[in-house]
């Protein structure tokens, strides 16, 4: 089996058109520079512990590798490309996170609030108190803006927010037994942080600081959670990649990818408003 070049242009329209359980975006740097900063939906596995950590790699899905340059991530696509096993297709990303002209995000909010010692319960748990409090944001926005045509997507987004709660609800009850009804375990929830580990004095700063176009900092904040949201999700299901839950994590990243695009367009709607 051969492994296969792909660009960074290549690799945006791949994500846009596969769903999120068809491939696997892998980070072969030391694990400070994938800290500092990583591609959306990355997971870090260091090229000199790939020999030891293959079966962190699904066999059935695509596979993208990716270094700062392009050049130690070409040995890792090679490595697992001569492994008979893997079915998927092998890709390394040229250029690298380098020649990447995109969205990069740190890791410090997820290992925050995702330590790896959290059981699946606490981390389903934890994402249903996230996707609580972007709910509340998303709806706190819309009220603030009410009588602008450009708030209407808020609505949808909060609604989702809420719908994202449910299905990690449900996935919880498969879990474990004895859980509360939702609506009294979905109330009582911290609402104090938001998908990747914003939180609401974050949000309330950045609108006040809006000045006259109020339109385009609410988009582009929810790029920035919906982004993070993407990333958790990712790295979420390859945490739990054994469990059925894995499934669940993979189904909410690809509807934030959904929601990305809505607020990428919303956005670029202000920006046509505003430009002289």
């Amino acid at each position: 089996m051969q492994f296969y070049d792909i660009t960074a242009d290549e690799l945006r329209k791949m994500q846009t058109r596969k769903k999120e359980k068809e491939y696997l975006l892998v980070d072969v740097r030391q694990p400070q520079a994938y800290r500092q900063a990583h591609l959306p939906g990355a997971v870090p596995i260091p090229l000199q512990e790939l020999p030891d950590r293959t079966d962190e790699l699904p066999l059935d899905r695509d596979i993208v590798f990716y270094c700062r340059s392009g050049l130690s991530s070409r040995a890792a696509a090679v490595s697992i490309a001569n492994k008979p096993e893997f079915q998927g297709k092998i890709m390394n990303l040229t250029g690298g996170i380098l020649g990447w002209q995109g969205v990069l995000l740190p890791e410090v909010p997820r290992l925050h609030l995702f330590p790896p010692t959290d059981t699946q319960a606490e981390s389903l748990l934890q994402a249903m108190s996230l996707e609580r409090g972007a709910a509340l944001v998303y709806g706190a926005m819309q009220k603030q803006f009410s009588g602008e045509d450009w708030a209407k997507p808020l609505h949808d987004l909060a609604a989702e927010e809420v719908a994202h709660a449910r299905l990690l609800y449900r996935a919880m009850q498969q879990d474990q037994a004895n859980v509360p009804d939702f609506d009294a375990l979905y109330a009582q929830l911290p609402d104090d942080l938001i998908e990747g580990g914003f939180s609401r004095e974050n949000i309330d700063t950045e609108l006040a600081r809006s000045g006259g176009n109020p339109c385009q900092t609410v988009f582009e904040l929810a790029m920035a959670i919906e982004y993070a949201a993407y990333d958790l999700y990712r790295s979420l299901a390859q945490r739990f990649r054994q469990a059925a839950v894995a499934e669940v994590f993979l189904t909410i990243a690809q509807a934030e990818k959904a929601h990305l695009q809505r607020a990428a367009e919303a956005l670029q709607a202000c920006e046509a408003t505003t430009t002289p």
